[in-house]
């Protein structure tokens, strides 16, 4: 399966593959996420890694949100490793945007995506 890229993007990964995830981040914003990219994966039994991008055409400050889940970095390229749960993230992220649902593409171990709106 494939994530379907749109201008705000957000995927969920529920088991570590250990992939380059900034680089996904990177790359999402290169194939279309140009407004904001968010790669979630779990990091041992409670905590999460958040990678956050925008590109420079976007207004969003991903690092705003980096501090609220205890990380830091830029405007365009921020991160955090978070013991807060995936509401709360996606909830963070839905205040930054100033949304109320945002689509979420999970990928399973199995490599499936599941789109879901949250």
């Amino acid at each position: 399966d494939r994530i379907e890229v749109t201008p705000i993007t957000i995927v969920v990964f529920r088991k570590d593959l250990g992939l380059h995830y900034r680089g996904l981040c990177v790359a999402l914003g290169k194939k279309g996420a140009k407004e904001f990219q968010a790669v979630i994966v779990p990091k041992g039994i409670v905590k999460k890694r958040v990678y956050l991008g925008s590109t420079d055409a976007s207004s969003i400050d991903t690092s705003k949100l980096a501090v609220k889940l205890g990380g830091g970095g830029h405007k365009n390229a921020s991160g955090a490793l978070t013991r807060k749960n995936l509401t709360q993230i996606l909830d963070e992220i839905k205040a930054l945007l100033n949304i109320d649902k945002v689509t979420v593409h999970v990928v399973n171990e199995d490599l499936t995506v599941e789109k879901v709106v949250m």
